[in-house]
């Protein structure tokens, strides 16, 4: 492993918040490799961060603080597709900042249609969990898949 390499941060964090063999779970020690990975400039760490507040099986679940992060990875790099398309959808749905579907679904749009398919992705799961419309998840599903 190169000595500081801006990457590592958030693999070791990843490996921090599951727990492996011989190191067992540490969420304050992810948290803590996480942000290292933001102030090194890794774009991940901001969706690492988003996830850690989002999803963390834990005491921690803030989505207002997921959401922040996201739009944070966001302002950073515009270029963000995975953080772009993990906001919009906590502003499809109203988790962390007020629901605003039809900006939310019209911006997912506009990035699949500018090649996010990390959107495609987001906008399939909304579809089928949401509003049952399991024709149009695989729509965008395959269109995602074909991408890449």
């Amino acid at each position: 492993m190169q000595l500081g390499h801006y990457k590592s941060y958030v693999n070791l964090g990843y490996l921090s918040q599951q727990g492996i063999p011989g190191h067992p779970k540490n969420l304050e020690k992810a948290l803590a490799l996480y942000l290292d990975g933001v102030e090194k400039g890794d774009p991940r760490a901001y969706v690492a961060l988003g996830l850690y507040y989002r999803y963390v099986n834990s005491y921690i679940f803030d989505l207002s603080r997921a959401y922040y992060w996201f739009q944070q990875g966001i302002e950073k790099n515009p270029n963000n597709d995975v953080a772009f398309a993990y906001a919009e959808a906590m502003r499809l749905v109203g988790d962390g900042t007020p629901a605003e579907p039809e900006l939310a679904i019209s911006r997912l749009k506009t990035a699949i249609r500018n090649g996010n398919m990390d959107a495609a992705a987001m906008l399939g799961c909304f579809a089928s969990v949401e509003i049952r419309q399991f024709h149009l998840l695989v729509k965008l599903y395959m269109m995602a898949a074909n991408r890449r």
